[in-house]
């Protein structure tokens, strides 16, 4: 069975937001095997044993009568074996960064206005889809602008 948890687990809240109770949804920016020392109590000596340790961007979310908030993290995991899971060692949580385009234009950027209610009589071939549309855009550079930060 795949293991979809690549980032050791859900993310516990240590404030006053409550995140969704299920692991974040993950993608690897960096991975690399390292070597790592342990004792053997039996034998008494040190043996070495080699981890796969992952950086990974995590987006969870958080949830509330007004919205759906999206939360990034960025996050180390170690995996002893393909069929261990995954175990947290570092979690940071990252900032949406405004895109530098955006920031020239104005000090605040103002999110892009959701989905409009639309009449029996309006057209639906383009209305329905573009905000939509400018919402992941908008969603897109604020990620984009956040990873060019952090790496």
């Amino acid at each position: 069975n795949p293991i979809p948890d690549i980032a050791g687990g859900p993310i516990i809240s240590t404030n006053c937001v409550s995140y969704v109770a299920s692991p974040p949804l993950s993608i690897v920016l960096n991975q690399q095997m390292r070597e790592h020392e342990i004792y053997d109590a039996k034998s008494g000596e040190n043996s070495i044993s080699m981890r796969l340790e992952r950086e990974v961007c995590g987006m969870t979310s958080s949830v509330s009568q007004e919205a759906v908030t999206l939360h990034l993290f960025n996050i180390t995991a170690t995996i002893g074996s393909v069929t261990d899971v995954a175990i947290r060692t570092n979690c940071d949580r990252l900032p949406l960064e405004q895109n530098i385009n955006d920031k020239k234009e104005s000090s605040t950027l103002e999110p892009v206005p959701k989905r409009m209610r639309l009449d029996n009589n309006v057209d639906l071939s383009n209305t329905a889809i573009r905000p939509i549309i400018q919402e992941v855009e908008y969603l897109t550079d604020r990620l984009n602008a956040t990873w060019d930060l952090t790496h």
